[in-house]
């Protein structure tokens, strides 16, 4: 038995428009998927806040650390005057990613941390106009290569740099750098120290301090309590805050 259904113009129209909507919705979804794909990874952070007007600071911490390292320094900071900013790097602590998995380019990508910590810091401090980048080990390494691409900050303090970690190799960055650098190295971490050397040749407006036994990357500013002078020292002269 055959059963013939016979589409009344009404019916038609409303099928028509059924399947035009179901087009739309399917085209409305791969646009929000290659949107959703685009994005950069989420990244965590803590800030400091001392005053609107105050100078920034941008804090970068080593490779397998978290922000949380830089909290003892970044509380002194604060005190000092300054607002601070002091993310997780990608694959780090709270922010997107495992640095385990990390390709050497993964790593030259982190710059756009280090641009992210810089808006937010604006965001929650618009007035901000002086900002200074201290980074640890490889933060070193991205706070001088970002420098050179970045006029808007006025100064990096490199604690351990290395001429290679993880791909991030500064060294071809120095002469790019205008900004006053500080390199501070310990003489118990033979290759930061020689690779400070080296990178302090090639830079322009660069000065190196060393201890002795202060250690590694933010282990310098426990182990060594003259760096924490040094630096606030540094940051006085080049950002012009009032003591």
């Amino acid at each position: 038995m055959k059963i013939k259904i016979t589409l009344t113009p009404v019916i038609m129209a409303i099928l028509l428009v059924l399947l035009a909507c179901a087009q739309n919705k399917q085209a409305t979804q791969n646009n929000d998927k290659t949107k959703t794909e685009g994005e950069q990874p989420f990244i965590a952070y803590n800030a400091y806040y001392a005053k609107e007007s105050a100078p920034g600071i941008i804090l970068l911490h080593q490779l397998g650390g978290k922000k949380e390292d830089w909290h003892q320094f970044a509380l002194f900071l604060q005190k000092k005057g300054y607002n601070v900013i002091a993310p997780d790097l990608p694959g780090h602590g709270e922010s997107q990613g495992d640095w385990r998995e990390f390709s050497e380019q993964d790593f030259r990508n982190m710059t756009f941390a280090v641009e992210y910590a810089k808006e937010e810091l604006l965001r929650l401090a618009p007035k901000t106009k002086d900002i200074a980048i201290i980074g640890a080990s490889v933060g070193a390494n991205l706070a001088l290569t970002y420098a050179a691409q970045d006029q808007d900050i006025k100064t990096v303090i490199a604690l351990s740099p290395g001429l290679d970690f993880r791909g991030i190799r500064p060294l071809e960055y120095m002469d790019k750098i205008k900004q006053k650098v500080l390199l501070v190295a310990s003489e118990d971490d033979p290759y930061s120290l020689e690779s400070a050397r080296e990178l302090a040749k090639k830079g322009k407006l660069v000065e190196l301090v060393r201890y002795e036994r202060a250690g590694h990357g933010i282990e310098i500013l426990y182990k060594d309590k003259r760096s924490s002078i040094l630096i606030q020292e540094w940051l006085i002269n080049v950002l012009k805050l009032k003591r």
